[in-house]
C-alpha cells in the first residue's frame, strides 16, 4: 500500500543538479529504450488522429493527454521491471480521474493569467500593428479594422498587468511539474498533488526553471529533426522522473 506524508515531502531539503538528472534520465530511458520510443510513436499517432476529429476529438484528446504524460512516469519509476502495458496504467480507476482533474485544474490556473497577459499585450500592440499592415495588400482585412481607443496613460498599466500575469502563468507552469508524478507515485488527490508540487518546487523555483528550460531546448532540437522527437520526448520525461526520484524519492524505489 502506497503512503505519503505531504508535509514531509514539502519540507525536503534538496539541490537541483541538472547534469545528474540528465544522466539518470538517460539511464532510465536506455533501460527501456524501445518501449519508450514505441509508446511515444503510438501516442503521437493517437493524438494526431484525435486532432482530426471535430469537437469530439478535442474532448477525447484532453481526456487522454494526462494519461499519456503519466504513462512515461509509470514505466520510468519501475523501468527495469516495467512492461509495455504499464504505460497505460493511468486508465485504471485509481488514477484516471485524479490525473484528469489535476490536469484540468492546473491548466485553468495557468490559462487564466496567460489569457490576461494575451489581452493586455493585444491591446498594447493593436494600433501599432494596424498601422504597420495598413499598406500591405495581403493584410487588407486587418488594416480595415477600426482603431482601438486606448488612453495613452493606460498603456503602461496594461504592460505592467500583462507582465505580471505572464509571470504568474510561467511560475505555475513550472511549479506544477510534479503534480502528475505525485499522483502516479503517491496516489495523491488532484488538489493535494498540485499544491504539494507547487510548494516543493517553489523552494528552488529558479533552479528548477533552468532545468525545465534545458528540457525544453532538448525537445525543440528534437522537433527540428524528422524523428528526433521520438527520442527527445521520452528522454526528457525520464529526466523529469529522475528529478522527482532524487528530490521526492520513490514510494516504491526503482530496483
Amino acid at each position: 500500500m502506497r503512503s505519503h506524508n505531504t508535509n514531509q515531502i514539502i519540507n525536503k531539503n534538496y539541490q537541483i543538479d541538472i547534469p545528474e538528472f540528465l544522466n539518470r534520465g538517460w539511464e532510465i530511458f536506455r533501460a527501456n529504450f524501445w518501449n519508450f520510443v514505441g509508446f511515444c510513436l503510438l501516442s503521437s499517432i493517437t493524438i494526431y488522429v484525435l486532432s482530426q476529429i471535430p469537437v469530439l476529438g478535442g474532448f477525447l484528446l484532453y481526456m487522454i493527454m494526462p494519461v499519456v504524460s503519466a504513462g512515461y512516469f509509470f514505466v520510468a519509476f519501475n523501468s527495469r521491471k516495467a512492461e509495455f502495458a504499464d504505460f497505460f496504467n493511468g486508465f485504471g480507476s485509481n488514477y484516471f480521474f485524479n490525473l484528469f482533474w489535476a490536469s484540468l485544474i492546473a491548466g485553468l490556473f495557468i490559462a487564466l493569467p496567460a489569457l490576461i497577459a494575451l489581452v493586455c499585450f493585444s491591446v498594447i500592440g493593436y494600433n501599432p500593428l494596424r498601422e504597420i499592415v495598413s499598406n500591405m495588400p495581403e493584410f487588407d482585412q486587418i488594416s480595415q479594422l477600426p482603431e482601438l481607443s486606448v488612453p495613452n496613460g493606460s498603456i503602461p498599466i496594461f504592460g505592467i498587468v500583462g507582465l505580471l500575469a505572464l509571470g504568474v502563468a510561467t511560475y505555475l507552469s513550472i511549479a506544477y511539474s510534479f503534480a502528475i508524478p505525485l499522483i502516479v507515485d503517491r496516489k495523491m488527490k488532484p488538489w493535494e498533488a498540485i499544491e504539494t508540487s507547487r510548494r516543493l518546487i517553489s523552494k528552488k523555483w529558479w533552479s528548477f526553471a533552468a532545468f525545465s528550460f534545458v528540457l525544453s531546448v532538448i525537445n525543440l532540437l528534437g522537433l527540428l529533426t524528422m524523428f528526433g522527437t521520438f527520442l527527445t520526448s521520452p528522454f526528457t520525461n525520464c529526466a523529469m522522473a529522475a528529478a522527482y526520484e532524487k528530490i521526492v524519492g520513490l514510494d516504491q524505489p526503482n530496483t
